[in-house]
């Protein structure tokens, strides 16, 4: 339970950071993704879940 509060820190850290160093690049960012296919988004976000379980799997590997 410790690690997945940790991991939950460090996501809200660098997505806080995000938004507090660059507002208005992802307004538009967001702005933009209205644009593409709806398909194209969750091949993105399904290769985005596999990179981060493989990289969780790796870690634990030691």
């Amino acid at each position: 339970m410790k690690i997945i509060i940790f991991i939950l820190g460090i996501i809200l850290a660098f997505e806080g950071a995000i938004y507090a160093l660059f507002p208005s690049a992802f307004k538009n960012l967001l702005l933009q993704l209205k644009d593409v296919e709806t398909e194209k988004l969750r091949y993105f976000g399904l290769g985005a879940m596999t990179l981060g379980v493989v990289l969780v799997w790796l870690s634990g590997m030691r």
